[in-house]
């Protein structure tokens, strides 16, 4: 028989992979990779805005390069659309978030 050769993509750049569950009542959980480049001693934001662009909380993290999972508490916000925005020095993802009650 051959063997079974597994590939694992080398990840290049900042990726927001996702989040859950979205809409959210009590927490959310955010996957996301920091690229191999990633200095490993550089901090890592997540910031939360609300639709008028007003930060509402903001979260620094330590971070190794590769894939992350981090849960995120919003059950101290009120129902509504809020932007999740992940920061690795001048690159930026943004993600969407609903918040129900």
């Amino acid at each position: 028989t051959d063997p079974i050769g597994v590939t694992r993509n080398t990840i290049d750049q900042l990726q927001l992979v996702g989040t859950y569950p979205n809409p959210a009542r009590r927490n959310v959980t955010v996957q996301y990779a920091l690229p191999k480049s990633h200095d490993k001693n550089k901090t890592v934001t997540f910031s939360l805005y609300d639709i008028m662009g007003r930060r509402i909380k903001q979260l620094k993290i330590d971070g190794e390069p590769g894939r992350h999972t981090k849960r995120l508490p919003v059950s101290d916000l009120a129902s509504g659309v809020y932007f999740l925005r992940l920061r690795d020095g001048n690159t930026l993802k943004t993600t969407k978030l609903t918040v129900v009650r």
